[in-house]
């Protein structure tokens, strides 16, 4: 396992003691297994450890795949192996109260009952207000500076048409047809911060249980989000440069 760039507010102290937990507790299961295969015998045959090691290959045999673990194959695969599949971070957190992870956790003395209810609490309250921030300073980006920015843009093209239509007598064709495919594109900007903000304020009038909370803001909040930045990718591509008030994406990762 290797966790790299760990954000500034966060801590791989917490994934590394589950994992540390989980190499623990398997090495408990594979010593309780020696012992009940080796008997009376004071020290375990090479038969008995190949017995063992047959046992656990037999065991584990869902969770070993040797295709590309980052395909839908492999999610299919998963599925049908009866695997988990979990997709959120509030329905990763529940598992802390999975009785098959607590008992881990309290039988090797690392957690007790009422520290894993209390950390399951803390990180669905966690999730449910860094993503309200999170939505939150993006309605303000985009209605502050993105949006502005492509009614500026928008106003240009449209005087830009007008002008050569009075000089020309005629449509401006290139200027029009940038027009046509702009405007749509602001009005689903405009609706999709419009979204945003009915999903923020929805979430602030959820209750006092982080759990809702959280699966509020997973199930709401976020998609709202990321309609929101998609709507605001296909804006980006259609504004001019001068008129943008952020570094693009091609002056980030080229220029």
């Amino acid at each position: 396992f290797e966790f790299r760039a760990v954000g500034s507010k966060q801590s791989p102290a917490f994934p590394v003691t589950i994992l540390n937990a989980a190499v623990a507790s398997a090495l408990q299961d594979v010593t309780e297994a020696l012992r009940t295969q080796m008997g009376d015998k004071p020290y375990p045959s090479d038969a008995d450890k190949v017995a063992v090691i047959k046992q656990f290959i037999a065991s584990t045999k869902a969770v070993r795949f040797e295709g590309d673990g980052y395909s839908d194959a492999w999610i299919e695969e998963a599925e049908k192996r009866g695997l988990p599949n979990i997709k959120t971070s509030p329905e990763a957190f529940e598992q802390l109260l999975n009785p098959v992870h607590s008992d881990m956790l309290t039988k090797l003395g690392i957690f007790t009952k009422s520290e894993l209810q209390s950390r399951h609490l803390i990180l669905q309250e966690r999730y449910s207000k860094d993503l309200l921030v999170e939505a939150t300073t993006l309605s303000t980006l985009l209605s502050s500076q993105i949006l502005p920015a492509s009614f500026e843009y928008r106003g240009s093209l449209a005087q830009t048409v007008q002008v050569l239509k009075t000089i020309e007598g005629e449509e401006a064709s290139p200027e029009l047809v940038a027009l046509q495919a702009l405007t749509p594109v602001v009005k689903d900007l405009q609706a999709a911060i419009a979204q945003l903000d009915e999903a923020i304020h929805k979430m602030h009038h959820v209750g006092d249980d982080p759990v809702e909370e959280a699966k509020f803001a997973c199930a709401h909040v976020l998609p709202a989000m990321n309609h929101a930045r998609a709507v605001a990718d296909r804006l980006e591509v259609l504004t001019a440069d001068k008129f943008y008030p952020i570094p693009k994406y091609s002056e980030i990762l080229w220029f």
